[in-house]
């Protein structure tokens, strides 16, 4: 008998027949003979009414928004558990607060801290369903305090830590990792498996599959990750500590969620790119000497630095002139006009094809 954490996205639970599904899936586990705890993301589109409505009085992000935005996992945990138990299955909502799930940082963007672990325990021994709220965890005050987008993947995992799950299932709209982004990647193939500082470069640099804090848990606790789609069958993608070397090529990240800043001093979460010029994140407060007109596409694998005149030339046969490249020891980054992103992911993939 194995113990699984299985989560799911917003797209897996976004309606009544859509968790309907779900149960499905949790019943198969089930049959086989495994224990289950689930994480359930908010339903589709939940998080940006929530955050719409917080905004009407202010866009401070601080106690009261979050409050407000962490209600979407609620109902979604609420509406789950019920399903589960109209077919069968023995299932209880849990909150952060009542797992208890432990957080410390700033509002919209903590990070775990600890996990308890007895009550998730306790009714996994009743033969129970732990069906807990992701994206949530609560301060040292005992607030509400939320993960960031994406932060039911950071759940999932740390509760695999905590449990000492055998794997940690995430469930989403596709069907694993891709070479490229297939919402608007032609030429995409999925990678069956990679390792951590792989898909910790993919994430960082735009790839949405899967939150980077998440996969940062993962790594730091040898966590096994497993990205499925709940709408179609398949093996979907295996994230590994046990894949030490990367793929030559392993994909094609892309982002719109940075800015050029030019400054004579680096700040947090910055990447320098030139001299007194960095990428820093769309959301951060300047109003001056940034260019909001960049997107970036990078290129991750272990041989990406070697490749750098090929992905040039191929960029430069559809009239795309980087502005700058940046290379790590396993990515480049290609920073370019925003309006060239799509083409420019595609005449990569088509070269790594």
């Amino acid at each position: 008998m194995s113990l699984y954490i299985v989560k799911f996205g917003g797209s897996s639970v976004a309606g009544i027949e859509r968790m309907k599904h779900v149960a499905k899936i949790i019943s198969g586990f089930i049959k086989q003979g495994h224990k289950v705890v689930v994480v359930t993301s908010a339903m589709h589109g939940e998080t940006d009414k929530l955050v719409s409505l917080a905004r009407i009085v202010s866009v401070d992000i601080d106690r009261e928004y979050d409050a407000i935005i962490s209600c979407g996992e609620q109902i979604a945990a609420g509406m789950l558990a019920r399903i589960l138990q109209t077919t069968g299955i023995p299932a209880r909502s849990l909150s952060a607060s009542q797992v208890p799930i432990y957080a410390n940082g700033s509002f919209g963007n903590a990070s775990i801290t600890s996990v308890g672990v007895k009550r998730v325990f306790d009714l996994l021994d009743a033969g129970i369903v732990s069906v807990i709220t992701g994206f949530q965890g609560i301060d040292g005050n005992g607030d509400i305090i939320t993960l960031g987008r994406g932060g039911s993947d950071a759940t999932a995992c740390a509760l695999s830590y905590y449990l000492n799950a055998d794997e940690c299932y995430i469930y989403t709209d596709v069907d694993g990792v891709h070479t490229g982004d297939p919402r608007i990647a032609v030429n995409t193939r999925l990678i069956p498996e990679m390792s951590y500082d792989e898909m910790l470069e993919l994430s960082f640099w735009g790839a949405k599959v899967l939150q980077h804090r998440s996969v940062e848990i993962a790594k730091r606790y040898n966590v096994e990750i497993r990205i499925l789609s709940s709408f179609t069958e398949g093996n979907g993608t295996l994230i590994s500590g046990s894949i030490n070397s990367p793929h030559a090529i392993t994909g094609v990240a892309h982002s719109v969620d940075f800015n050029l800043l030019k400054t004579s001093e680096q700040y947090d979460n910055s990447i320098k790119v030139d001299n007194n010029l960095y990428l820093i994140p769309k959301n951060t407060n300047f109003s001056e000497n940034v260019d909001v007109n960049v997107g970036t596409i990078t290129v991750v694998g272990g041989e990406t630095n070697k490749m750098v005149t090929n992905f040039l030339n191929s960029l430069k046969s559809i009239d795309i002139t980087p502005k700058f490249v940046v290379q790590r020891r396993l990515s480049t980054t290609f920073i370019v006009p925003r309006s060239q992103i799509e083409q420019g992911v595609n005449v990569i993939l088509d070269l790594i094809a």
